[in-house]
């Protein structure tokens, strides 16, 4: 959907509430939602802010993922207010803001579902990983939030997407959708080798969606509130300080493990190739980022962290690179309905990532058990 300028404008206005110039230019990181920045043109009296249009094939009830911001956002700013003498770097979460045309923090015109975030000054995202003191920011900001979300009342929030981070789900789901399409298509290998060797890689480790429930089947894992996509570039460094200010792209938040957001964070920042990388030898799991990961947030108070999530978490971090990588393999093979892309092989190049990346973690098992263990015994 081809959005013109004169429309974004007019939408924008309505958050503004002041006679003045916009220019406004589309962010493309995100997968799902299309955003864009709006900022003045000339002198005016509003700051820059994030405008964005939510997709509602992914986020079918909007209304819930409002819901869930807003009490996130009042969690995060009491308990940073009482924590702010023990926190070094507390977060920032950008607030939402009134739409002054309904009188609501969200617009919804012409079939369409807008919201508009503060921006946050002085900040910017990366999407490469450089060195291990970032590694162990993340971690350090992602504890935070657990920390900061941990008096939320969980029957209080919705659930954002069914069946988030239920891996044999999406496996079950890959398992229709690719029966379906080869009744569609011929492939052979000759002309489709890419796509098949993917396909068989990922029938060929279908038990990694099933390793915690297969190796702790009596594990009590913590239950809280959850991010849902703490990737790297969902982190924002301040330009000045490069300390971490706030983590974004909270539309995800809903209940559930709280392990499941370690091991997406952590299969994201150990990967330093990257999540588009094009250079597919060059994907693997870091030893050095993975043992900075853990012990930046395992140090922490208990409330966040115990012995039996880390324990459980190298398996965790297998099935969710494993889910991600058959999440977009199976948007691939449905015509990329779910993450945007940019050229039309993007879906199956993410999925190859992510199966590399899996590939690399079995590699090198041995030691992130060691790894693993090694804190466990200092817990």
């Amino acid at each position: 959907m081809t959005i013109d300028i004169d429309h974004l404008r007019r939408i924008a206005f309505t958050f503004v509430n002041v006679d003045c110039n916009l220019d406004i230019k589309e962010i493309t990181n995100g997968l799902i939602n299309k955003t864009y920045l709006v900022s003045q043109s000339g002198e005016s009296e509003f700051s820059s802010f994030i405008l964005q249009r939510v997709n509602q094939r992914i986020f079918s009830r909007p209304l819930d993922v409002i819901s869930n911001y807003l009490i996130i956002e009042e969690s995060i700013l009491l308990n940073t207010i009482e924590k702010k003498a023990e926190v070094k770097c507390p977060l920032v979460l950008p607030k939402l803001l009134l739409n002054y045309q309904t009188n609501n923090k969200y617009l919804k015109k012409d079939n369409c579902f807008w919201r508009a975030f503060e921006y946050v000054p002085s900040s910017i995202s990366f999407n490469n990983v450089n060195n291990s003191t970032q590694v162990s920011q993340c971690l350090e900001s992602l504890w935070q939030f657990h920390c900061l979300t941990s008096s939320v009342k969980l029957e209080n929030l919705k659930v954002a997407i069914p069946n988030f981070h239920d891996t044999p789900y999406y496996l079950n789901q890959f398992n229709i959708i690719l029966k379906n399409f080869l009744l569609d298509k011929k492939l052979t290998f000759k002309t489709n080798r890419s796509l098949l060797d993917v396909i068989n890689y990922a029938k060929e480790n279908h038990n990694e969606a099933n390793l915690i429930q297969k190796y702790f089947p009596n594990a009590k894992l913590k239950f809280g509130v959850t991010h849902g996509d703490p990737k790297f570039n969902n982190f924002l460094f301040n330009t000045n300080t490069c300390n971490i200010v706030s983590l974004i792209d909270l539309d995800t938040c809903q209940p559930g493990y709280i392990i499941y957001d370690l091991a997406d964070c952590i299969r994201s920042l150990c990967n330093p190739a990257g999540e588009e990388s094009h250079s597919i030898g060059k994907v693997e799991f870091n030893l050095d980022f993975y043992y900075h990961a853990i012990n930046a947030y395992f140090i922490q108070d208990s409330l966040s962290s115990s012995r039996q999530d880390l324990i459980c978490l190298p398996y965790a971090i297998r099935t969710i690179t494993f889910e991600l990588a058959i999440r977009f393999l199976t948007d691939y093979l449905q015509g990329n309905p779910y993450f945007d892309i940019t050229y039309p092989n993007q879906n199956l190049n993410r999925s190859e990532i992510q199966f590399n990346l899996l590939e690399s973690i079995k590699s090198k098992w041995a030691n992130i058990i060691m790894i693993t263990n090694d804190l466990a015994k200092k817990l």
